[in-house]
């Protein structure tokens, strides 16, 4: 950790928040004529124990505060999922039909620049466009390799 005087920055000051333990009432929530006596602790309980450093802090439920019964489920903060009525079209899996040019080029382990090189000189695979999007399909990946390996072939014969 950086001092001031190298950063110029005040240390940050956390504060740290009250812990309290499952099943302890709010405040609030007792009722003003009860008076209820706080639980005392066995001689072989052990005090809370402070956090480590290298702890996370526990996230504390959203507003609810601590439920006074230990069995109880506390509400999440993500609401439940619908249940599937059907009316949505299940996704279609499977290889895909076409690439993107950042996919075609992660596939083919090419640069962007040396795509679009290929492109310009002509050797290059065909490219079809959906909207503004440039796609490369299935078909015309595998006949730009099948061309790239007949080139090479020719290639390497000529050289032997």
């Amino acid at each position: 950790m950086a001092r001031r005087e190298v950063t110029g920055k005040r240390p940050l000051a956390t504060r740290d928040l009250p812990r309290r333990r499952l099943g302890d009432a709010d405040e609030e929530d007792q009722d003003e004529g009860e008076d209820e006596e706080e639980p005392s602790r066995a001689e072989g309980d052990e005090p809370p124990r402070r956090r480590e450093a290298s702890e996370k802090p526990r996230r504390r439920s959203g507003g609810c505060g601590v439920s006074a019964d230990p069995k109880a489920i506390e509400p999440s903060r993500h609401a439940e999922p619908d249940e599937d009525d059907g009316s949505e079209q299940p996704r279609i899996r499977g290889p895909p039909l076409a690439f993107s040019i950042k996919q075609f080029c992660q596939l083919h382990a090419i640069s962007r620049e040396l795509f679009f090189k290929a492109r310009r000189e002509g050797w290059g695979p065909k490219i079809m466009k959906c909207g503004s999007r440039t796609l490369v399909s299935v078909e015309a990946a595998a006949e730009w390799r099948r061309q790239r390996e007949e080139v090479a072939t020719a290639a390497a014969a000529a050289a032997a």
